[in-house]
């Protein structure tokens, strides 16, 4: 990674929450590089600060303290002018797809572009062509009740997508699905990172999903949020379910999950 482009960076950052009651510090000293092209799966115990990190980087919530830069953008500190284009390398997955049910699939993939004011033959040319790469071409003027959870979830995966951003940070999106769908979207997502060479921080609590996508696996600790551990996968690409029959990728699951198990005990000691 040494001659690969630094796209996202986070140094020393600390996020502290304060309720009614207590103060809660979510993070402390996170620091993290993702590079250009990279695809990173962050996982840990409930509690760990995963969604908070990603948050901080898209500029949904501002940390208390620490730097993040994307692209060399100062993410929580920039001007107006560069935090309209930072608004434009990101798409950001949710936990759900949190479709309109009143539009199209279509309508609904495309809000970004009317957000940000592109319009034109180009983007309804690229709108089409994410439709038919994630097989939603014919469901392109259904409704989301019309559809079923994993269409829709490949809609919110093309609407991230879909203003032509360099970064998804994705916010275990699959977590809803049974297992066959997820690893089915698992591997479409592996096709997507694959065609369009996105840099891809993928948020999951699934071991397996974390090896089955990712280049490296960063493991948190909670209490407060932490970075414990970042184990590289030294599988190549491209990866198909087969893998994970490998005793080699056993292995990872095996290490991760008892480093997990370990943290999370840790955490109620």
């Amino acid at each position: 990674m040494e001659n690969m482009k630094t796209k996202i960076s986070m140094k020393n950052v600390n996020m502290v929450f304060q309720t009614r009651h207590q103060t809660v510090k979510a993070l402390e000293e996170v620091t993290l590089d993702v590079h250009e092209g990279e695809l990173v799966s962050i996982l840990g115990p409930s509690g760990c600060g995963k969604s908070t990190i990603i948050r901080i980087i898209s500029d949904i919530i501002q940390p208390s303290s620490g730097e993040v830069l994307v692209d060399g953008i100062h993410a929580n500190r920039g001007s107006v002018r560069e935090k309209n284009k930072l608004v434009r390398k990101i798409g950001f997955v949710f936990q759900e797809p949190n479709l309109l049910p009143w539009l199209s699939i279509r309508k609904n993939v495309q809000l970004p572009l009317k957000i940000l004011g592109y319009a034109g033959e180009k983007w309804e040319k690229h709108t089409d062509a994410l439709l038919e790469m994630v097989g939603l071409s014919d469901y392109a003027k259904a409704r989301p009740a019309e559809v079923s959870g994993g269409m829709m979830q490949r809609a919110g995966v093309v609407r991230a997508m879909v203003h032509d951003s360099e970064i998804l940070l994705m916010d275990e999106p699959f977590g809803a699905l049974d297992e066959i769908n997820r690893e089915l979207l698992d591997l479409e997502l592996l096709d997507i990172w694959d065609k369009t060479k996105k840099t891809i921080v993928f948020i999951t609590h699934n071991v397996r999903e974390a090896v089955l996508l990712a280049s490296r696996v960063v493991v948190m600790a909670t209490q407060p949020g932490r970075i414990q551990n970042e184990i590289p996968i030294d599988f190549s690409y491209p990866r198909t379910l087969a893998l994970a029959k490998e005793p080699a990728f056993t292995a990872y699951e095996e290490r991760i999950t008892r480093m997990i198990g370990d943290l999370g005990l840790s955490s109620i000691v």
